[in-house]
């Protein structure tokens, strides 16, 4: 499918395909093999992931805002007792 429609290769076309086994003196026949091999261990049904409720993710964002805000102040409180 990837062949026919996105690079437009046809049946006469097919035959004029060869590949080099070589680049810069290098064998490079192991790599197709290896990538159909690893293609072969994806999965082909995809886990589903609800996304997060907005309830969720409001008590979360307030729950961070509320830890920054008291670690500012926290901060602050150190800060002025240290220069003093």
């Amino acid at each position: 499918m990837l062949l026919t429609d996105g690079y437009k290769f046809d049946v006469d076309s097919w035959k004029n395909i060869h590949f080099e086994n070589q680049v810069k003196n290098t064998n490079i026949g192991w790599s197709l093999g290896y990538m159909l091999s690893m293609s072969n261990m994806i999965p082909s049904e995809v886990k589903l992931i609800l996304p997060m409720t907005n309830p969720v993710f409001a008590g979360l964002i307030f729950l961070f805002s509320a830890l920054t805000i008291i670690a500012v102040i926290i901060a602050f409180i150190f800060l002025i007792r240290m220069c003093y």
